[in-house]
């Protein structure tokens, strides 16, 4: 079994039976979880919350990258640019990072009514950019585009930007949603080395990734003149710039490298392989 995401907190309707529905799908998530011979969660935070719930035993296996092929792509964080190009990639969804998002685009909107070079570029699926077109394009120096579609382009477009954007919602809701969630986005952005500003909440995996391996600057505050006072200093700062840049790069070595996850998750299907055989044959005799 493999987990990418904490569906079984939320897979199920809320309808006058839903509390019944809940306690039926938990108990057979945990009789199927007993019965697995390898079990694997999408990250750290998911194994230890995983392994209370269920009293099971977890890998963590994340999303990976090509770091041979794709390093050719890299920031430099010492160069100086006319105009920030902070780069947001991904989905829009309501209870996931659209609040966070709208409210960094609120910063840059009051930055550049400041005067600040500043441009935030938003690449999205067709659908989340006709959602949000005129709500964003509204805003000064907002720009929402398409989804970038070539692999080239996407590794380009993050190396070329000033700062990468990783925004998390606060509400209770989007943090149940996702709050054992990794988007698979992550290892691109810390292989390309582009500074990362993180803006979400501490109890998210995925910002306590960043606090963890100081990957990303993160404003785990709600409030938009911090948020805003951290683009600025993410821009600008030429130390901080280089080590949140190194400690991205060794991350992406360290955790998300293809040549040595995969080995590794062949290794445990592999053990999980000859666990079931093993059990097959006690069974015979």
């Amino acid at each position: 079994i493999h987990i990418m995401d904490d569906w079984p907190m939320i897979a199920y309707r809320k309808t006058v039976f839903h509390l019944i529905e809940y306690v039926y799908m938990q108990n057979f998530i945990a009789w199927f979880m007993r019965k697995a011979v390898v079990r694997m969660a999408i990250c750290p935070e998911m194994v230890t919350a995983y392994k209370t719930r269920y009293q099971q035993n977890f890998e963590s296996f994340q999303n990976t990258i090509d770091i041979a092929k794709w390093s050719q792509f890299r920031n430099d964080a010492d160069v100086e640019n006319e105009v920030t190009e902070i780069i947001y990639v991904g989905s829009i969804y309501a209870h996931a990072q659209a609040e966070s998002l709208v409210e960094v685009c609120r910063a840059i909107g009051r930055l550049v009514d400041d005067n600040h070079k500043i441009i935030l570029r938003i690449y999205s699926h067709g659908t989340f950019v006709s959602a949000y077109t005129e709500q964003f394009s509204a805003i000064p120096g907002v720009d929402i585009r398409s989804e970038l579609d070539d692999n080239e382009e996407f590794f380009r477009v993050l190396a070329n930007a000033s700062v990468l954007l990783l925004p998390v919602n606060f509400d209770p809701v989007s943090v149940k949603n996702i709050g054992l969630s990794m988007p698979t986005k992550i290892p691109a952005m810390l292989n390309s080395g582009t500074p990362i500003l993180a803006y979400g909440p501490v109890s998210v995996a995925q910002i306590q990734y960043a606090v963890r391996e100081k990957w990303a600057h993160v404003v785990s505050d709600r409030d938009i003149n911090t948020l805003a006072e951290s683009i600025l200093k993410i821009s600008n700062d030429k130390v901080m710039r280089k080590e949140l840049s190194a400690n991205a790069i060794k991350c992406a070595k360290k955790y998300h490298d293809a040549a040595v996850v995969r080995d590794a998750f062949q290794t445990s299907l592999a053990h999980g392989s000859k666990s079931k055989s093993a059990f097959i044959q006690r069974r015979i005799k």
